[in-house]
């Protein structure tokens, strides 16, 4: 049924790659707009990389999925499970990197911002209740 081996590495070398880039765009923002102590630094680097795992974990979540599912390497399918893995983290990556600029802008993550634009900032429920 599910062989072990080559492609379970495969996925896993591919989401380490991922969090290398999380991980270089974290110490990038710690640079540009933290006061961190020396001794803080790993500590709040390493508590990123925990939130980073999470987030591509759920980002990849599906490619994980359907690439233990389906092994084959070559095919319209293992092309599209392969577009499944990129999108989802390129998106990802792009968010981390504008919210560089964003925190130069408002001085806060946009995280919070985004949901609030999800949900429409709760207005609706402003105006229902």
């Amino acid at each position: 049924m599910l062989r072990a081996g080559i492609p379970f590495l495969a996925i896993l070398l591919r989401i380490a790659i991922v969090l290398a880039f999380y991980t270089i765009l974290r110490v990038v923002f710690i640079d540009q707009y933290a006061d961190v102590k020396p001794e803080d630094f790993w500590s709040i680097v390493f508590g990123g990389i925990r939130f980073d795992i999470w987030a591509i974990a759920w980002l990849s979540s599906p490619y994980i999925l359907l690439r233990l599912l389906w092994q084959k390497e070559e095919g319209l399918i293992a092309r599209i499970i392969e577009w499944i893995f990129i999108l989802p983290n390129v998106c990802g990556l792009a968010l981390n990197c504008l919210d560089l600029e964003y925190y130069a802008f408002s001085r806060r993550r946009s995280t919070s911002d985004y949901f609030d634009i999800a949900t429409g900032g709760g207005e609706i429920w402003n105006q229902l209740g």
